[in-house]
C-alpha cells in the first residue's frame, strides 16, 4: 500500500513537471504590416515576468518614423491583454492620463504569432525571433 501511494505521488510528480513547460508566447516576434497603405515594420518582446515591448517602424519614402509602447501583458482566454503604460514616438516619451488596455486575439503556431488587433486592421503575422 505504501509502495503504491509512492508510485501514484511520483507519476502525479512527473505529470506536472511535464506540464509546466516554457510559456510559448514568451520571446521576441518581428513581422510587418501595412496600414492605411503604409508598410509598418513591428517588433514585440513578450517578457516572462509579464511586461512586453513593441517598437514600430515607419519607412515610407522620405518619411521615416519610430514609435514605442512598454507595459504589461497577460494571456486571456485566446486573447492577449494589454496595458500600454508608456507610449514614444519620434525618441519622445508622449504624455499619458492613464494606462491604455487593449484586448487581441491571437494565435500561436510553432514560430508564428498572429495577432488580431481588431478596428478593421485586419491579422497581423510573427515570427518568433530565434536568439
Amino acid at each position: 500500500m505504501k509502495r503504491t501511494f509512492i508510485l501514484v505521488l511520483a507519476v502525479a510528480a512527473a505529470v506536472l513537471v511535464a506540464g509546466c513547460g516554457k510559456n510559448p508566447l514568451i520571446g521576441k516576434w518581428t513581422g510587418s504590416a501595412t496600414v492605411q497603405m503604409v508598410p509598418v515594420n513591428i517588433t514585440l518582446d513578450l517578457a516572462k515576468d509579464g511586461t512586453f515591448f513593441l517598437e514600430q517602424k515607419i519607412e515610407y519614402g522620405v518619411v521615416k518614423m519610430n514609435s514605442t509602447q512598454k507595459g504589461t501583458w497577460i494571456e486571456n482566454e485566446g486573447n492577449l491583454d494589454f496595458t500600454v503604460t508608456e507610449v514614444t514616438a519620434a525618441g519622445k516619451k508622449q504624455p499619458m492620463k492613464e494606462p491604455i488596455k487593449q484586448s487581441q486575439a491571437y494565435k500561436i503556431d510553432k514560430d508564428t504569432l498572429t495577432i488580431s488587433p481588431g478596428g478593421g486592421l485586419g491579422d497581423v503575422a510573427l515570427t518568433r525571433v530565434k536568439e
